[in-house]
Order: C-alpha cells, then structure tokens, then sequence
C-alpha cells in the first residue's frame, strides 16, 4: 500500500541517515590501524554520496562501490570528466566539496587514501622533484600500497643538479613500484642542444620565457596527456610567499574541474626531516650541503641552517618566488627567445 511504501522509505532515510553519521565518527575518532582506516575512509567516500543526495535534486547515478575500492567507473565518460570528473555527484558544486574535504580531512594517509580511492583509475598523478616533501608522499604511498597506480610526474629542466639526476636514478631503484613520467623541453632531449637554440642565459635575460619553456609548457602537456582529475604536490604553507595560505585541497585555478592536493600542506620543514630521518627515506645530496630546496643549477644556492626555506631558489631574479606552475602569474610566450 501507499502508507507501507511510504514508511518503508522513511526507515531506509533514516538508516542511510544513520549509517553516514556512524561513518563521520568513526572518521573523526582517528582510526589508527591502516585495514581500519581503509575501510573508514571507503566510507567517508559513500557518506559524501549520501549527504549530496539528501542536499540536492538530481539525476539517479549509478555506483559500483565496489570497483577500485569505491570509486565510481567514469574514466571513460567525457561529459561526466568535463563537469566533476571526482566526484560522483556532478550537481554539487566543487567549492562546497573542496570545502568539506579541507575541513574534515587532516591525516596524511588518510588524505592520500582518500583521493586514491574516490579519483577514477588513471585520473590521479603526483608531481615531484624529488625534494624533501615529495620523498616523504612518495614514501607513505609506497606504505599504502598505492604508489604503482599513481602516475609520477616529474619535470627535466635540462638544468638540474648533476647530483639531482643521479639522485632520481637512486629513486626509481628504491621504489621500483613507481611509475615515472619525465617531460622535458619540447623539441630537446639534452641541454647542449637547449643552449644551441635558446642561448646560455635565457634564464636571466629572460625568466619569464625561460620558465614557460622548460616548466610550464611540459607541465600543460603532461595535462594534456594523462588528462588527471586532480594531482598530488609537496607544496607546504610553512614554505611561505605565495603558500603561506595553503589548503590541502584547492580547486586548480587553470582549471575548475581540477583539484590540487597538497597533503603535506600543514606540515613544518622539522616534521617533513623528521619523517625523513625516522623512516631512514633517501633523500638528494645537496640537502646535506646547505641547499634546503633544490631547483636549477644556475639559480640555486646553499643557505644557511637558519634562513627560510626557499630563499636558496631564484638568485639573480629579484622578486621571484615560483617558477610558474604554482603561481596565477603564469609565464606566457612574450617574443622569440632563439639566440640571436
């Protein structure tokens, strides 16, 4: 009858109701076994579902919640990727979801389980130098057992340290679950043959050009071609400037179906060399040498064990404090930078 089917809906409201508060709980309690907090954050993942479906009038979706531990299939649906390509529920707005996550998600592990669990296969990659920050995620991913399904992205400036590349080469060997992607400059394969096109100080004459070359052009390709959801970065707010108000989840501004994930975005440079030490992580040479963040061999410098973090990057440009693929000021193709 009319009066059973209606009673029937409300007791299965109220245990959905039910069963997303539990969820929420058990996820704010802190669960500290790994098994425990997998299966707490599979369903803080299906709790997000039903909050969007109590909060909205929407289309029925329909969800395998049990292929790639929860997440819902839609690698191959392009219309789905252009709208929310996370999240399940393309009716809410992606604000009000970056919103609820920096609010309530707060552990390493469980952010970096969380967005291996909810982004669909393929659709998540970390980007990394190698720095400090980046070998701890690489590190608590490998724990995790979720390295080898997440793409590495690295960018080969062509200008890097000599111990920088051999130290990269010292990575792969130490996680041989990676899966390492390197773009470099388009068109060059090796810096003599950069030099003989651009010059040796394009990078000073001009820094803008320079940085869209090496740095922002093959991080949009790399886009282009794994087309990710959302991407993993080692950027922390302690490393101030332009970070000093990070979220661990932020809406990639070149991108508004984009999520940035900065898992380590609360931590200070003492914690990330804790871990490091702690959990005995290789780590490059130069950090031992008084370079607390490595970039390019010609605007790189040791500093001194007290000075901030970054202030080693972008000698000789004053005033610069990114290279272009964090920053709103992107670099953009200006004029022809071939040596005269």
């Amino acid at each position: 009858s009319a009066r059973f089917l209606l009673r029937f809906k409300f007791l299965t409201w109220r245990k959905e109701r039910m069963s997303r508060f539990l969820s929420l709980l058990l996820f704010l309690a802190g669960i500290s076994h790994s098994a425990e907090r997998s299966a707490t954050v599979t369903k803080m993942v299906a709790a997000e579902t039903d909050i969007h479906r109590s909060a909205h009038v929407q289309v029925q979706v329909v969800s395998n919640l049990t292929h790639g531990g929860g997440v819902l299939d839609v690698s191959q649906d392009d219309d789905f990727n252009k709208t929310h390509p996370i999240f399940e529920d393309c009716s809410v707005p992606l604000t009000e979801m970056v919103d609820h996550l920096n609010s309530h998600l707060t552990d390493l592990d469980d952010i970096l389980l969380w967005a291996h669990k909810r982004c669909p296969e393929g659709k998540l990659i970390q980007v990394t130098s190698f720095g400090a920050s980046g070998m701890v995620i690489l590190h608590k991913m490998s724990q995790l057992g979720i390295l080898g399904a997440i793409p590495t992205v690295s960018l080969d400036t062509l200008h890097l340290f000599p111990e920088t590349y051999d130290f990269i080469d010292r990575v792969q060997s130490h996680f041989d679950d990676m899966c390492l992607r390197k773009f470099r400059p388009l068109g060059f394969d090796h810096k003599s043959a950069f030099v003989a096109e651009h010059g040796t100080d394009l990078w000073r004459s001009d820094p803008h050009e320079y940085d869209r070359i090496v740095k922002v052009e093959p991080m949009l390709r790399a886009f282009e071609e794994l087309r990710p959801s959302a991407w993993i970065t080692g950027r922390r707010s302690s490393q101030g400037s332009e970070r000093t108000d990070l979220n661990v989840f932020e809406i990639d501004h070149d991108d508004p179906t984009r999520v940035k994930i900065n898992p380590l975005a609360h931590w200070t440079y003492d914690q990330v060399w804790e871990y490091i030490k702690k959990n005995d992580i290789p780590y490059n040479p130069l950090h031992d040498r008084g370079y607390k963040s490595i970039g390019d061999v010609q605007t790189t410098r040791p500093v001194a064990r007290d000075a901030d973090e970054r202030s080693g990057r972008f000698l000789g440009l004053e005033g610069k404090t990114e290279c272009g693929l964090h920053s709103r000021n992107r670099p953009k193709r200006t004029k022809s930078s071939s040596k005269k």
